[in-house]
């Protein structure tokens, strides 16, 4: 029994009689999604660094001179 299936055990999540097979010939559906994440990281992390580059810095430096600052910028300007 993997690390997985303990936690899972543990957390009493999963009964004694069961176990998730996150590799091999059964799991086919854990198996896809790691390859399309995998697969999709460079056009999604692309697009990100692109969108990030083109904010505008004066938005950030009008929100610090309004008091908005950490997280609550990075939410309010960065995000929407």
């Amino acid at each position: 029994m993997g690390a997985v299936n303990s936690l899972l055990h543990a957390l009493h999540l999963l009964g004694p009689q069961h176990s998730h097979r996150l590799a091999g010939p059964r799991a086919v559906f854990p198996g896809i999604l790691i390859l399309n994440s995998l697969h999709l990281y460079p056009i999604l992390y692309l697009n990100a660094t692109a969108a990030l580059a083109n904010i505008d810095p004066a938005l950030e430096e009008a929100a610090e001179n309004l008091g908005c600052t950490g997280f609550r910028k990075f939410r309010r300007v960065t995000l929407h």
